[in-house]
């Protein structure tokens, strides 16, 4: 991710006010680590919010599950 999106993403939490941010990719520690640092705020992985044991939804699950255009992904 680029350091221009990063900062978008920063913008956008800010103005919404979200407390935390969830990105679906996994993310490594050091990842996690910087990206907290970055957007001032908590930051999870979707894998972080699954319960133990659970697995990815099929492709077709994912694709239902995106947000609809004009809709913040930040939250």
């Amino acid at each position: 991710m680029s350091t221009g999106k990063v900062s978008e993403i920063a913008e956008e939490r800010a103005a919404v006010d979200a407390v935390a941010v969830v990105f679906f990719n996994p993310l490594t520690g050091r990842q996690r680590k910087v990206l907290t640092e970055l957007l001032a705020c908590p930051v999870f992985s979707r894998a972080d919010l699954q319960p133990p044991g659970a697995s990815a939804p099929a492709p077709a699950e994912r694709q239902s599950r995106l947000l609809e255009p004009g809709r913040s992904q930040v939250t």
